[in-house]
């Protein structure tokens, strides 16, 4: 007798090797999931310290601290509070003078530094 369709053995096989295919693309999917939230807590980090900065930039240089910590600030960007956390001149460098100031950006998200940047401030005559 000539039946068509697929033994039970083939459909075994068959779902064994989509179960295997359907893992390993969903754990790729996980990670790249991963990488991409990632991504957009540095951008997001990347916005707040520019906010900080552009703030500071605002500000008569000569009324700046020469040495040490502004308060920490917290900028929200997207629904996320991002902490920044700038120092002045922290480290003795010919970039700190009455014109000029060596300003250091920390930004954390959720007590984990997530990105810093260094700059120097410098008042335009």
């Amino acid at each position: 007798m000539n039946e068509r369709g697929f033994t039970m053995l083939e459909v075994l096989v068959a779902l064994t090797i989509f179960g295997i295919i359907a893992a390993g693309m969903a754990q790729a999917y996980i990670v790249q999931l991963h990488t991409n939230n990632g991504s957009e807590i540095r951008s997001q980090a990347i916005q707040a310290a520019q906010r900080a900065l552009d703030y500071i930039r605002t500000q008569d240089i000569t009324q700046l601290p020469s040495t040490g910590n502004a308060a920490p600030q917290t900028i929200a960007v997207n629904n996320r509070n991002y902490i920044v956390n700038i120092q002045y001149c922290p480290s003795t460098t010919s970039y700190c003078s009455t014109g000029a100031r060596f300003l250091r950006s920390k930004v954390f998200y959720r007590n984990k530094q997530v990105y810093a940047v260094d700059t120097v401030f410098a008042q335009l005559r």
